[in-house]
């Protein structure tokens, strides 16, 4: 979600900061994006199940530590911009700082259910949860910026896979480690050794250089043990600092044993919208104007999920990299999105977040 309340955090004239509100002065700016982003979807012949972030993993600490520092470093820039009236300047830490509430949230599922779509809540993180459906055979794809989805065990990880404008990026796991010459255990260890969530980063050690080493050496306990001890000609010194408390043994089992709820036990069918509630639940909100929510449901009642041929993906909620990852369907989700005909200017920016 912070995705679209990014997109809706605007400037207007140069000199006016504001963000998209509903009526009651409420930020709603998450669900007019996720609106129009499912009719996206759905027109396009799409079958998406959110799902949502549960509690993260303790060794998630110190890269959500890391987060919390740049946000409130934004806040503090921001307040300052505010009071220097520097409004392009008050826009940029804005968008730094977006904060998504458990309301929010809330409101959000709330939302996707009246579309007729399934929510799936996670255990922990949301990519694990798209990976474990795929894997069951009840998606065909992940959708997510988040490339963790890759040591996860996604076959396949639509990127960019949001509006009409630009192609989407699929990547295919099995390819992947073909070019790479790596088998999955050892791309795991890659992707510990570039850095992840779960570890500290190991300074001057990209992915090149992890490449190279994990090639070398086959597995990251033997490639860490030449890391420590290579040393610099010209002066003798380490060339590489290696943190001590480098957590690699818990990282590698988040990713071969993620904490995710049995596929088995979820509900995971598409439904005719609720259009009654829907209408009730934007109204209520004040979040749209009724000519547009008029409009939505017009469109609802042609591509409703109920309607739809088999075939899905699964997407996790937007949150700081987006409520984030989707699963595809098989009829012709693989092409990217069409366009939709006959919006007006402020529905097609909408569309295209």
């Amino acid at each position: 979600m912070y995705e679209f309340l990014t997109a809706t955090i605007f400037m207007q004239k140069s000199y006016m900061f504001g963000r998209l509100k509903s009526g009651k002065g409420v930020a709603s700016g998450h669900l007019v994006g996720m609106i129009y982003r499912n009719l996206a979807y759905l027109e396009s012949g799409v079958k998406p199940i959110w799902v949502f972030d549960g509690k993260p993993p303790e060794n998630k600490a110190g890269e959500l530590a890391r987060r919390a520092a740049i946000k409130s470093d934004a806040a503090e820039k921001e307040s300052k911009a505010k009071k220097d009236g520097d409004v392009e300047e008050e826009v940029k830490q804005a968008k730094r700082n977006i904060q998504v509430t458990q309301p929010m949230m809330e409101a959000a599922k709330e939302l996707v259910k009246l579309l007729g779509i399934p929510v799936v809540q996670a255990k922990s993180e949301a990519e694990a949860q798209c990976v474990a459906l795929v894997k069951a055979g009840k998606a065909d794809a992940v959708v997510s910026e988040d490339l963790d989805a890759l040591p996860l065990g996604a076959k396949v990880l639509l990127r960019k896979f949001k509006n009409r404008r630009n192609p989407a990026i699929e990547i295919k796991l099995p390819e992947a480690l073909k070019e790479l010459q790596l088998n999955h255990n050892q791309f795991i260890d890659l992707c510990i050794l570039c850095g992840c969530d779960y570890t500290e980063p190991i300074k001057r050690v990209g992915s090149s250089v992890a490449l190279k080493y994990i090639k070398k050496y086959g597995k990251i306990e033997e490639a860490l043990k030449a890391i420590r001890s290579e040393v610099t000609k010209s002066t003798g010194e380490k060339r590489f600092a290696v943190p001590n408390d480098y957590r690699y043994v818990e990282a590698r089992k988040l990713f071969t044993n993620p904490d995710v709820e049995n596929v088995a036990g979820l509900d995971v069918q598409w439904r005719k919208p609720d259009l009654e509630g829907l209408r009730e639940f934007l109204t209520a909100n004040r979040i749209l104007k009724d000519t547009r929510i008029d409009r939505i449901v017009e469109r609802l009642e042609k591509c409703a999920p109920g309607v739809l041929v088999p075939g899905a993906v699964a997407q996790s909620a937007p949150r700081g990299k987006s409520v984030d990852e989707l699963v595809y369907a098989k009829n012709g989700a693989g092409e990217g999105l069409k366009p939709t005909e006959g919006l007006d200017k402020e529905e097609e920016e909408h569309y295209n977040q």
